[in-house]
């Protein structure tokens, strides 16, 4: 492996090491020369801003015919090098790995960023997206517009029950990783009402598992588990087509026409983000793509001040959930090397690797905070139309309660954060007031005061 950027060589490095495969990582054009001159390898994966030096080397020394060389490809790179070249979009998954040293190629997604796959549209189906993070419902709502279908999301497992007893779904995209009830759960209950209750559609209905940890093994694990099938996070747009084209019944499914929506090039770009892959990735809007910045900005900000209090708490099972719940949504908005941080940390939990954590949290926390700068200047400048409709009250509480544990717990960047975004948005008279005193309060150190303002809100 020939990857300069430490985050993305230790990421894959570690997937490698998960399928039991042996691994040499170099950094530099010159150790790189010497390990071909001196070893036989099966793979050499580089990354595609590297090639053209690689070539040379690769060349020079005579490569044997039977190693197979992989690009590590980002999305806005479209040149095809050689036909014998195989590829894998960044940030990689371990079953882009696993496929790939199977023999089954991946698909190159990045070839495809001016059109993305949709094969139908079902007008008439409906489908439920269940998930905690609300960028990533978003962002899952995104990629299935163009198929016209009915779509229902919600952010937690009790919810989702009721949605199911009340509604006729085809599909429900349910979330593996939730707190309080994952969707291993859910979907238990789900199938225990149908048995209890004789129902058939509760007994057969279609639920996808979204999962962010697409390992060996899993589906397995899924499909013992009472779920139908598997979709890895973040989402791309040809397996979700494939999906949809499977799981949707076909008597729904009618002839695709494309819908000429809002495809203009951004006029903006945001620091540690590749744009033109968060657009892409959430469903090739422009407009989409910065109501889904908005949303990001609410969830990383929540999710900022819990993983910091889990870090401080040493509660590593919620530090690994709410970790693992911002590694997808890091990277569907063009977030890469955070989200590869994120995976690594989530890892590193599972395992307890203290000594790792104690490194590589603080840097975790410090780039979130600082892409939510970025990301609020940008939002701030470029306000999306529908981003989130006027005097949400949840919204309001939900964020209210979030600056309350932060005051209480002196967490003053992280109440920042929250004052800021909530002075951004949209409010009556009486909401803004309360909200503005609430700031000044902070500016001026006066928490008490501060909280008892926020009190009225709740």
């Amino acid at each position: 492996i020939y990857e300069t950027r430490g985050v993305y060589s230790r990421s894959i490095e570690r997937a490698v090491e998960d399928l039991n495969v042996n691994c040499t990582i170099v950094s530099k054009q010159s150790d790189f020369q010497e390990q071909l001159q001196s070893n036989k390898f099966s793979f050499i994966f580089i990354s595609s801003f590297l090639y053209d030096c690689a070539k040379k080397a690769i060349e020079f020394y005579k490569v044997d015919s039977d190693t197979k060389l992989v690009l590590l490809a980002e999305f806005d790179k479209s040149a095809i090098y050689s036909k014998n070249t195989m590829t894998i979009s960044m940030p990689v998954h371990v079953l882009s790995i696993a496929n790939l040293l199977n023999g089954v190629p991946e698909e190159s997604v990045y070839n495809e960023l001016a059109e993305s796959r949709v094969d139908f549209i079902a007008p008439s189906a409906r489908v439920l997206i269940v998930d905690d993070i609300k960028t990533n419902l978003k962002v899952a709502e995104g990629l299935m517009t163009p198929y016209r279908l009915k779509i229902d999301v919600c952010d937690n497992g009790k919810e989702a029950i009721e949605l199911i007893q009340d509604e006729i779904y085809d599909i429900v995209f349910m979330d593996h990783m939730m707190p309080e009830m994952d969707g291993i759960e859910v979907t238990s209950k789900i199938r225990q009402i149908g048995e209890e209750t004789c129902s058939d559609y509760l007994k057969n209905l279609t639920v996808i598992a979204l999962t962010a940890n697409a390992v060996t093994g899993m589906r397995e694990m899924f499909l013992h588990n009472g779920f139908n099938d598997f979709l890895a996070k973040p989402i791309e747009t040809l397996k979700l087509n494939e999906i949809l084209g499977k799981w949707i019944p076909k008597e729904k499914q009618d002839l695709y026409t494309k819908d000429d929506s809002d495809t203009a090039a951004p006029t903006f770009e945001i620091e540690g983000i590749d744009v033109k892959t968060g657009i892409f990735m959430t469903g090739g809007n422009l407009e989409h793509y910065l109501q889904t910045l908005s949303l990001f900005l609410k969830d990383g900000t929540q999710r900022l001040g819990i993983i910091k209090n889990c870090w401080e708490n040493q509660d590593l099972p919620l530090y690994v959930i709410h970790v693992h719940a911002l590694k997808s949504a890091l990277a569907s908005i063009g977030a890469g090397e955070t989200s590869q941080l994120a995976k690594m940390l989530e890892l590193a939990g599972k395992n307890e690797d203290m000594l790792f954590l104690m490194k590589q949290t603080p840097l975790f926390l410090e780039k979130l905070e600082t892409l939510l700068v970025n990301i609020r200047y940008v939002v701030s400048n470029n306000p999306a139309d529908s981003a989130k409709p006027e005097g949400d009250m949840t919204f309001l509480k939900e964020n209210v309660q979030v600056l309350r544990d932060a005051l209480e717990s002196m967490d003053m960047n992280a109440a920042d954060c929250v004052i800021t975004q909530l002075q951004a948005e949209k409010w009556d008279a009486n909401t803004k007031s309360v909200i503005d005193a609430a700031a000044e309060h902070i500016l001026m150190c006066d928490y008490d005061e501060a909280l008892e303002e926020l009190s009225k809100l709740l």
